[in-house]
């Protein structure tokens, strides 16, 4: 069973205020928050009076030292072995990112949205209750925690993705539906790829790194659920043994949702996103 064992809520400005004490250069690119500088030249960067009042406050400085528990989840989240990305985005609503960082059994769950930063940190989680935490999360935003979300009336297939890129990229929005079908595409796909792109409510998608010193394993899958006022759909970009990319299109469903998810996670090399260790 999982244990919660840190739960934080803090703004921007305070993550970065605390990387800097940390003395940690970096942060997960998928946040688009950039790490601030440790020093100038020969001058220590060093934090205001409102900086240290903002981490007493939110327990991450304790009698005027960094807290030890918040000092791990901060570098399990800058240098983790393994990481999953997921971003969360609606109309009219701000684009949320997700990075869940696994750094040995510690899994950290960053989020942000706007300014504020929320960071879960837990243990014990395995690869069911993984699965299970990020589809319940997808649910939760895309459609808000509607139980009875609508599906769309498609069978599931698969094609080259360059077909629908090539036909994204040429025509004008109006026309995909029209060209995707005189490349191939069953005009039922063809136009819920169409309103999934012009008439989008929600979205989320996710992928699956190893992580290396100075880099990380590109996914071979990306598992990505969009919804409009009527439909929703389960899409997933795959790799074959060439290296030819394959997009799916398929009805959502729960269970379906469930399925990719666990695929894209499995898609790292060697299946190794619960065992990989990074070496520096």
């Amino acid at each position: 069973m999982p244990v919660a064992v840190a739960e934080l809520t803090l703004s921007v400005s305070a993550l970065l205020a605390f990387q800097r004490l940390a003395s940690i250069t970096m942060l997960p690119a998928h946040l688009r928050i950039r790490p601030q500088l440790l020093q100038i030249a020969d001058t220590v960067v060093s934090l205001t009076d409102d900086e240290r009042d903002t981490l007493t406050q939110a327990g991450m400085l304790r009698g005027g030292d960094v807290d030890s528990d918040a000092l791990v989840i901060l570098r399990a989240l800058a240098y983790p072995d393994t990481e999953i990305n997921m971003t969360l985005a609606a109309a009219q609503r701000d684009d949320t990112y997700v990075c869940l960082a696994r750094r040995d059994k510690l899994v950290v769950v960053a989020s942000r949205c706007g300014d504020e930063v929320t960071i879960d940190a837990y243990t014990n989680l395995d690869e069911p209750q993984l699965v299970g935490q990020l589809a319940a999360t997808i649910r939760r935003y895309v459609f808000a925690d509607d139980s009875s979300a609508p599906t769309a009336a498609i069978d599931r297939v698969s094609f080259p993705l360059s077909t629908v890129y090539d036909a994204m990229c040429t025509q004008d929005p109006q026309e995909w539906s029209t060209e995707l079908c005189a490349r191939g595409l069953p005009r039922s796909v063809a136009g819920v790829l169409q309103r999934s792109e012009t008439q989008l409510q929600a979205r989320g998608e996710v992928a699956a790194y190893l992580n290396h010193e100075g880099g990380r394993s590109a996914p071979d899958m990306i598992a990505r659920v969009t919804a409009t006022a009527d439909e929703a759909i389960i899409t997933s970009f795959a790799s074959d043994n060439n290296g030819q990319r394959w997009l799916t299109v398929e009805p959502y469903e729960e269970m379906r949702l469930e399925r990719v998810i666990l695929a894209a996670i499995r898609s790292v090399p060697r299946s190794a996103w619960f065992t990989h260790a990074r070496t520096d």
